[in-house]
């Protein structure tokens, strides 16, 4: 009699020089046997003796956990669900967040935009593999045609509410630099959301993209170099730096960013000028209104 059990290791790692993860999957596998053996001393009488035999099976590298041939059946619904229940919980965690506190301040159009929005990411992270639609376009773009994943559904779906939820609070402002902020973010939004979808190196460029930023700002920091406010915001993101310089480029107002460094470098002129009138002698009263 012969039986058997096996243990699997998945461990998820980042190359250094792409910025993509991936993942190195081994596996230990314990077989145990039971033999009857005759007694070394009474002929007439057989022993049963257990052998263990340990052998780690040959591991695999792979860019993602569905295309892995060792992680199959039970095993990587277990795995899967365990990723999944930490992804869920990270986005609940962070639009419920500013859910609360937008119910909080009485702001029930916010509220419920980050709640509909948090619920249709954990959603789509919990169905992730379902495939809508398999033969989208077959026969024009491939042979297999264009598979379309819930998740990326679900995707698209998020950007459009947030988007939606920039344009909404740009049609309710009055002031015009406001206004324009509202569209740029709206415009950033997806430009980011395209480059996320982007499978397997999207979401690898978005985080070798922030991973680079915060190096230079640290790199400056310690040569004594104060990294400038505006750069910073301009290229938070790939599609914050693109909309500024469509924006920049093409479009015939100033950028937000731009005009609301420059308003807020004119207020402090003007206050530093109506300080100064007040403290001559006599001084000459001056009032600075902002409106």
């Amino acid at each position: 009699m012969s039986f058997g059990r096996s243990a699997f290791v998945a461990t998820k790692l980042t190359d250094i020089e792409t910025g993509r993860p991936y993942y190195v999957i081994g596996s230990t596998s314990v077989q145990t046997v039971k033999i009857r053996v005759p007694h070394p001393e009474v002929p007439s009488l057989e022993l049963t003796e257990v052998r263990t035999i340990d052998r780690e099976v040959r591991g695999e590298i792979v860019d993602e956990l569905s295309s892995s041939r060792l992680l199959t059946g039970v095993r990587y619904a277990s795995l899967r669900s365990a990723l999944r229940g930490a992804s869920v919980g990270a986005t609940l965690a962070l639009f419920g967040s500013q859910a609360i506190l937008a119910f909080r301040d009485g702001d029930i159009v916010k509220g419920s935009v980050f709640a509909l929005a948090g619920t249709t990411a954990a959603f789509g992270i919990v169905k992730s593999d379902v495939v809508l639609t398999g033969k989208l376009f077959s026969g024009r773009v491939s042979n297999f045609g264009l598979r379309i994943r819930f998740g990326t559904a679900a995707t698209i779906a998020v950007t459009g509410i947030l988007a939606s939820y920039e344009i909404f609070q740009a049609v309710q402002t009055s002031d015009p630099i406001k206004r324009l902020s509202h569209y740029e973010s709206a415009a950033a939004g997806v430009a980011d959301s395209i480059v996320v979808a982007v499978p397997l190196y999207g979401a690898a460029a978005m985080l070798g993209w922030q991973l680079g930023l915060n190096i230079i700002v640290g790199l400056e920091a310690l040569l004594g170099v104060m990294p400038d406010r505006l750069a910073i915001k301009i290229v938070s993101s790939p599609g914050s730096t693109v909309t500024f310089l469509f924006e920049y480029v093409f479009a015939v107002e100033i950028p937000s960013d731009v005009a609301q460094d420059a308003l807020i470098q004119l207020l402090n002129f003007l206050a530093e000028v109506a300080r100064h009138s007040n403290s001559l002698d006599p001084p000459v009263p001056t009032l600075l209104s902002v409106p």
